[in-house]
């Protein structure tokens, strides 16, 4: 392909949800490049994944991301200043801090991003900018939910 840009246009596709992970990376990122994210594609991995590690697997690894969510959850609510937009459900719970602007917030989501503690992505929800926490990495064991309080920070320490 001569034309890099156009191949990456062609297949890339970033929802509201993924908006952080693209904002500066400058990466190749194969998935923007080919056919991987196609239906078909994603089904022989998912297909292959049953076969080598079967359902009780990921029937564990689904309902540890459900607890984890709900972990989370309840642990924002006792923590002031902090908002539940979505309850958790499937694994994501989404909030955000009462006193901070968008902008803010997206400044928390790269500083998290940064610095790796935690896969917090920003999308918007009845005009504002949340915080999404998807729970999906099942040999985390939810240290990092339980690890330390300081991690979740109030805004005057947002990059």
């Amino acid at each position: 392909m001569r034309d890099l840009v156009q191949l990456r246009d062609t297949f890339l596709i970033l929802p509201e949800y993924l908006q952080d992970t693209q904002q500066y990376s400058a990466e190749f990122n194969f998935t923007d490049h080919g056919l991987q994210l196609t239906r078909g594609f994603r089904a022989l991995k998912l297909w292959m994944s049953i076969k080598v590690f079967g359902m009780a697997a990921f029937r564990a690894a689904v309902e540890r991301g459900f607890a984890l969510a709900e972990f989370t959850e309840a642990r924002l609510r006792k923590m002031p200043g902090w908002e539940i937009v979505t309850p958790a459900q499937m694994g994501i719970v989404c909030f955000r801090y009462t006193g901070a602007d968008d902008a803010a917030h997206f400044r928390l989501v790269q500083s998290i991003l940064k610095d790796g503690f935690a896969l917090i992505t920003s999308t918007v929800l009845q005009g504002s900018t949340v915080l999404r926490n998807l729970h999906y990495q099942s040999t985390d064991h939810g240290s990092r939910s339980r690890g330390n309080p300081g991690q979740v920070r109030p805004p005057g320490a947002w990059g």
